[in-house]
């Protein structure tokens, strides 16, 4: 076993057979590497480690939820899962997912059952977000959202 400073070296250090196996992981973006290479296995597990998305509170605007909830409605998990991280992240809506603790109405049935995305594909719906900025009591001036939602 040998630790790499990096995904590329690690593949390549298998692939001439100047190691078994090495501790760094590989990015997405060296998966073709691999597949390329002769007598070399990608070894895939589920990370423990999920990608959050979190707010401070006590910043103004971020401490109302209601603007918190709209701001997390224009994340489109399952576009990110499948175009950013190249098809090896699946969305959650918490931390349980895949566990007999996950509560069945937080399961992913093609949409965020919580805060489901403005749009499609990635694609923002601008129409609709400013809606629901308008309906948690913020309004525009000159396009620009200002202050209200108090």
């Amino acid at each position: 076993m040998q630790v790499v400073g990096s995904d590329v070296t690690a593949v390549e250090t298998v692939a001439d057979g100047e190691a078994d196996v090495t501790g760094t992981t590989v990015g997405a973006g060296t998966v073709p590497r691999i597949g390329r290479a002769e007598d070399v296995e990608l070894l895939v597990r589920r990370s423990a480690r999920p990608y959050v998305l979190g707010y401070n509170t006590r910043r103004a605007y971020l401490d109302n939820p209601r603007f918190r909830n709209t701001l997390a409605r224009l994340v489109d998990e399952r576009f990110l899962g499948q175009h950013v991280l190249d098809g090896y992240a699946r969305p959650a809506v918490g931390p349980l997912q895949g566990t007999e603790w996950y509560p069945a109405d937080l399961e992913w049935d093609g949409g965020n059952p919580v805060v489901p995305f403005f749009g499609r594909d990635g694609e923002v719906t601008v129409d609709a977000v400013r809606e629901a900025f308008r309906d948690a009591g913020y309004q525009y001036e000159d396009g620009t959202l200002v202050g209200g939602g108090r």
